[in-house]
């Protein structure tokens, strides 16, 4: 993940990068959500931070949507919080609805 990572910000800023750090950050918190957060808090505000924190935690919510859940209160309060939320319930409801509900 940070190797990886560091690779990619050397590349010139554009859509090709963006959707690199996107596929990056999807699989990134699938199997490792804690330090992929970590790293996106140094950015600056904005969309793109946003758009980060939303795929790693898609990644982990397809994974873990247990695991992901933890997560959420972490996470900066908005529309974006509000969908991440909603996608963990909608995917752990069809995974394990009695856990989904306690």
């Amino acid at each position: 993940g940070a190797e990886m990572l560091a690779e990619v910000l050397q590349f010139p800023e554009g859509l090709d990068r963006n959707d690199i750090l996107a596929e990056l950050y999807l699989s990134w918190g699938a199997y490792d959500l804690s330090p992929a957060l970590a790293s996106i808090d140094g950015l600056p505000d904005g969309a793109e931070k946003s758009a980060l924190i939303e795929r790693a935690m898609q990644g982990a919510i397809v994974r873990d949507p247990s695991h992901a859940a933890q997560y959420i209160d972490s996470l900066p309060e908005g529309e974006a919080r509000t969908r991440m939320a909603k996608n963990i319930v909608e995917h752990w409801s069809g995974e394990a609805p009695v856990e989904a509900l306690n």
